[in-house]
């Protein structure tokens, strides 16, 4: 059996499962749930996004909101 076959089956079974279960599953796997959400980043990434967030707060640099850089792509997308 692959892994998308497993994947699938767990979904299904998740997705029909009584909140009991889902419960206990979801106590047994807590950990490396929060683990795979977390984003891990190394000393040189975070000093660029600290300097990042000092321009910002300084009002050197700009930033945009999910929204506004959504657009933005998509504008460039169709120009392109």
């Amino acid at each position: 059996m692959t892994i998308n076959n497993i994947r699938e089956k767990l979904h299904a079974y998740i997705d029909n499962a009584d909140a009991k279960k889902i419960k206990g599953l979801y106590m047994l796997m807590e950990d490396d749930v929060v683990i795979s959400n977390t984003l891990e980043i190394n000393a040189q990434q975070k000093k660029i996004l600290d300097e990042r967030m000092k321009l910002y707060q300084s009002g050197k640099d700009k930033s945009y909101s999910w929204k506004e850089a959504h657009a933005i792509v998509r504008s460039k997308r169709k120009t392109a």
